[in-house]
């Protein structure tokens, strides 16, 4: 994950890709707080591929998961 931080910096749609794919994975592991602390990385770096490459099929079906499981979202736990 570190490596991926410092290249980040490039305008590579493919990067943010599967930089948002990795910090998607890892927050099964962690606490709700994390998750949603991660959650807002990884929409932005979603939304920062659909910027490049609007067109990607793989990040309009990430984005539309990642809206469909917030909306999923208790009161409680969007707080």
């Amino acid at each position: 994950m570190k490596i991926c931080e410092k290249i980040l910096e490039m305008e590579h749609m493919e990067l943010h890709k599967y930089y948002a794919l990795l910090v998607g994975l890892r927050t099964e592991y962690l606490p709700t707080r994390e998750k949603l602390q991660a959650g807002k990385l990884f929409e932005k770096h979603v939304r920062k591929g659909l910027e490049l490459k609007p067109t990607d099929s793989v990040l309009n079906h990430l984005l539309g998961r990642f809206q469909f499981n917030v909306a999923g979202l208790s009161w409680i736990e969007r707080k």
